[in-house]
């Protein structure tokens, strides 16, 4: 959990990459790379890398929440709170970028690469695994019981509610659960921030 949280930071801190417009403009920066800049590059990328694996793990993690041992879970909603990580991650989506041409890139095997036209409204495996660990941590009976939902969570979470168009929900049926879920979290009265409790 410790290292999982330190990767979301890391993505929600992460710059787009930088990408020259037009081919000619991305030959002259490629000639003038330095192996400075190379290496900088692939820091860069093996980070990244890292970084959007983490979400499968903690996709992992969330669905087997019932047979964590409770110090892990304690890190996963108290510690780390990493429901308020995912959701602004799933806002950002730092592993989409769109080129100054108007070209989307994703991060996908270890490298940035063109979406096709056709494809931009696919998710990519990563955006994916994040979408299921959110719906784990919202829509687990065990998690509704013990983790307070506040104002301050409460308007995290329901700014998801706008990305789950029906485009999303078409490619992971299981949102519905986490659309009903946030509908009523509108209708309900959220405590405020400061009179959180620890959920373990």
């Amino acid at each position: 959990a410790d290292y999982c949280h330190r990767k979301l930071v890391y993505l929600l801190n992460v710059p787009p990459p930088e990408r020259p417009k037009g081919k000619e403009a991305l030959k002259a920066q490629l000639l003038k790379e330095s192996e400075e800049d190379y290496l900088v590059a692939q820091e860069r990328t093996v980070g990244m890398s890292c970084a959007v694996c983490t979400l499968s793990i903690i996709r992992f993690l969330t669905d087997h929440l019932a047979s964590l041992p409770l110090a892990v879970t304690a890190r996963i909603l108290d510690t780390y709170d990493l429901l308020m990580l995912l959701g602004p991650l799933l806002e950002l989506k730092p592993w989409q970028a769109t080129s100054e041409d108007g070209e989307m890139r994703r991060f996908a095997n270890g490298q940035w690469v063109r979406v096709p036209d056709g494809e931009t409204h696919k998710l990519p495996k990563c955006e994916i695994q994040a979408w299921l660990a959110v719906h784990n941590l919202v829509c687990d009976p065990n998690v509704r019981r013990r983790y307070q939902f506040n104002s301050f969570r409460k308007n995290v979470l329901l700014r998801l509610r706008g990305f789950l168009h029906e485009s999303v929900v078409d490619q992971i049926p299981v949102l519905v659960d986490l659309q009903r879920s946030l509908d009523e979290m509108t209708l309900s009265e959220a405590p405020n921030a400061a009179e959180g409790k620890p959920a373990y």
